[in-house]
Order: C-alpha cells, then sequence, then structure tokens
C-alpha cells in the first residue's frame, strides 16, 4: 500500500495498477492529471511509495529501492 501526500488543495498517490501518481482536487477527489514517469516504465512491484516532504520538495521512495526528489504541483512535476 502506497502512503499519500497532501500539498496545498490536492493530494498525491500511486495508483497502483497504472504504475502512476495520481493528482487528485483534495475537495472533490476530481483526478487532476497522472503520470508514469516515477516507475521509468517499470511495473511497481507493489504499487507501493513512501511520500517525505522536506526543503520545498517531495521525495519518494518506491519499492524498487528508487529514491525520487519531485516537485509536485497541480500542473504536473518535475
Amino acid at each position: 500500500m502506497s502512503s499519500i501526500i497532501a500539498k496545498g488543495d490536492h493530494f498525491y498517490a500511486i495508483e497502483p495498477n497504472e504504475c502512476a501518481i495520481v493528482c487528485a482536487k483534495a475537495d472533490t477527489g476530481e483526478t487532476v492529471w497522472t503520470e508514469q514517469r516515477l516507475f521509468k516504465g517499470q511495473k511497481a512491484l507493489h504499487g507501493g511509495v513512501f511520500w517525505v516532504a522536506g526543503e520545498g520538495r517531495e521525495y519518494c521512495l518506491t519499492d524498487q529501492g528508487d529514491l525520487v526528489v519531485t516537485d509536485l504541483s497541480p500542473k504536473g512535476y518535475k
């Protein structure tokens, strides 16, 4: 199971079947965007990600052992 991170008025989580980050509006749950680059085209083992926020960025440890530094926003991620 993956953790969820809240930033501003949005939630960010992993959709395990698609191996994608999902950005959703916190008030309605409406999907804003999905992005599959996090797992570099590989299937997630269990769709698990552990998120930590700090210093204006989000750090993501995937279930494959990759540590990814991201900058999440409703417009996408870097």
